[in-house]
């Protein structure tokens, strides 16, 4: 199965005739080079310490809100999808 990225909406929509759509379409698939990397993102994340109030028996789904080394791993397990 075939994925329809941005840059295909974006052809139907300048086959279309409508440009302005067609570019923001063609706009979601350019990288912010502003942005940092993946690997950058990890090089930051291991440098986020252990909170005060961090440990390995957090309860709900939620403590990553709280916790800044739980935040961490939150983002990377949304990384790793």
């Amino acid at each position: 199965m075939n994925t329809i990225t941005s840059t295909d909406i974006a052809g139907i929509y300048g086959a279309l005739g409508d440009t302005y759509r067609a570019e923001q379409y063609r706009y979601l698939d350019r990288p912010d080079p502003d942005e940092p990397t993946v690997a950058e993102l990890d090089t930051m994340l291991d440098q986020v310490g252990e909170s005060v109030t961090h440990t390995k028996t957090h309860k709900g789904n939620k403590r990553w809100t709280t916790c800044a080394a739980c935040l961490a791993e939150r983002i990377r397990e949304v990384l790793a999808c």
